[in-house]
């Protein structure tokens, strides 16, 4: 019995592993499209101004502002540690000091 759980337990952390993963992929195929998208703009806006505007480079904001939170739920699931996993830790450690 003692190994069911054990197995179910391993099968429920890997199904949600599984789906950090493809979170994962898709925050960085967004970004990625978004980003290039972005840039395209500005660079036919650049290039079709008179004379070209390579000065004010406004997709630089986008790309670095994303790209701080793309590294950290990189890195939350190089952690295996999720926001959710992190809630349940801290009404853990409330419901312990509740209790003394």
């Amino acid at each position: 019995m003692a190994e069911g759980l054990e197995n179910g337990d391993l099968r429920v952390r890997a199904e949600k592993r599984v789906k950090d993963r493809e979170r994962l992929k898709w925050h960085a195929a967004t970004y990625l499209i978004i980003n290039v998208f972005m840039w395209a703009i500005w660079l036919v806006t650049a290039l079709t101004s008179q004379p070209h505007d390579w000065q004010w480079v406004w997709p630089i904001w986008i790309t670095l502002g994303w790209g701080v939170g793309l590294a950290f739920n990189f890195f939350g699931y190089l952690s295996g540690r999720s926001s959710e996993s992190r809630h349940e830790e801290l009404v853990e450690r409330e419901m312990e000091r509740m209790r003394k």
